[in-house]
């Protein structure tokens, strides 16, 4: 907002030039405010990365808030979430145990790492007719056919909750994985709202997982597009989980994206509670 405030002569991208140049028709959508704020990136503020500057100090504010030892912003979804925590961890050749109703991206990350899949199949409700997560045992049994076939998993890959909102016993799944030495991988995309009150469920990193991923925009307020990779403990190597990142992610990252993931960290401090308090009422309700 203060870069904006100057009001500058550009002689940069983007080519609209703060709305100057901007079609018309999109100008009426969104408003011409929006152009203001969609800038290059901008060395006071820093970019994706940058280990200093605000754009930093807000991936510190949100590991404090989500309760991680590091977080990164996403500009490419979740996906771009999934696919670099995968690569991270895996090398051409390793194996990967995950679900069969894992996302796309996972797949993606499969092909793009050379790893090889060791696939669960998911848990089947004939009460809702929709695949579920997967249980403990289902995650040793892959572990151990692997090592009777003489191979051994990377890392384990879990969805939680699912699209439909089923969650996995991850405290059992990440303590059986650890004692194996693998690191765990949670596709919580549909989960970041869970710290945020008492009757949720338990977040993955409070379950002790690994890596996990989060679509800020799915249940909280950021805007589409944009999310969060958590990072815990020491099982995977940051500085590769970075270069993963880099290697996935814009060089010109959008402001606006990460400026609402940032905004969306900052309405959470203020009264959490509040913000989903209501939405559990409507739900109570919605059950009668």
């Amino acid at each position: 907002m203060a870069f904006a405030e100057l009001d500058p002569a550009c002689f940069q991208f983007p080519g609209h030039n703060r709305g100057k140049a901007a079609p018309a028709m999109l100008s009426q959508l969104i408003g011409p405010d929006v152009f203001t704020y969609d800038l290059a990136p901008i060395p006071r503020i820093g970019n994706l990365s940058s280990s200093k500057g605000p754009l930093s100090d807000a991936q510190k504010l949100a590991a404090e808030l989500f309760g991680s030892s590091e977080t990164w912003f996403l500009v490419g979804g979740a996906s771009c979430g999934v696919m670099a925590s995968i690569m991270a961890t895996c090398s051409p050749g390793d194996f990967l145990v995950l679900p069969r109703n894992a996302h796309i991206s996972a797949t993606h990350a499969m092909v793009l790492s050379g790893a090889i899949p060791k696939y669960i199949t998911p848990e089947y409700s004939s009460l809702w007719d929709v695949a579920g997560g997967v249980n403990p045992s289902q995650v040793e049994t892959a572990i151990e056919e692997l090592k009777e076939a003489g191979k051994r998993a990377a890392a384990v890959f879990i969805t939680s909750p699912t699209y439909q909102g089923i969650c996995c016993r991850i405290d059992e799944i990440t303590n059986l994985c650890h004692s194996h030495g693998l690191p765990v991988i949670v596709d919580e995309a549909h989960g970041a709202h869970f710290k945020f009150h008492p009757r949720l469920p338990m977040t993955a990193l409070e379950q002790g997982a690994d890596l996990v991923v989060q679509s800020t925009h799915k249940v909280l307020s950021s805007l589409s597009q944009s999310s969060m990779l958590h990072m815990s403990g020491h099982r995977v190597d940051r500085e590769r989980v970075r270069r993963c990142l880099e290697a996935l992610q814009s060089t010109s990252s959008s402001y606006l994206l990460l400026a609402s993931l940032d905004a969306a960290r900052a309405q959470l401090s203020e009264n959490p509670g509040a913000i989903l308090g209501k939405a559990m009422e409507m739900a109570d309700l919605a059950r009668l």
